[in-house]
């Protein structure tokens, strides 16, 4: 769901449980204003990070490993 605090959107996910984790806007949220918002709601805020990580897909995904997966035309 979407939210807004002093005119700045941000969205709120909610998990099982009722575990709840708030994504910032890099366009509209500064990090110290998303830290001191976060942290006023018992959060722990970590910074996105502008860092990209290579991942390697889980063995059942990769079509090598998995006949049922076909690429393209055979």
């Amino acid at each position: 769901m979407t939210r807004e605090h002093a005119g700045k959107k941000y969205t709120v996910r909610v998990g099982e449980g009722g575990e709840r984790s708030y994504l910032y806007p890099k366009d509209g949220w500064d990090e110290a204003a998303a830290r001191a918002h976060c942290k006023a709601h018992g959060g722990t805020f970590e910074p996105a990070s502008s860092k990209v990580e290579e991942t390697e897909l889980p063995g059942h995904l990769v079509p090598a490993l998995n006949p049922m997966i076909k690429l393209g035309e055979e």
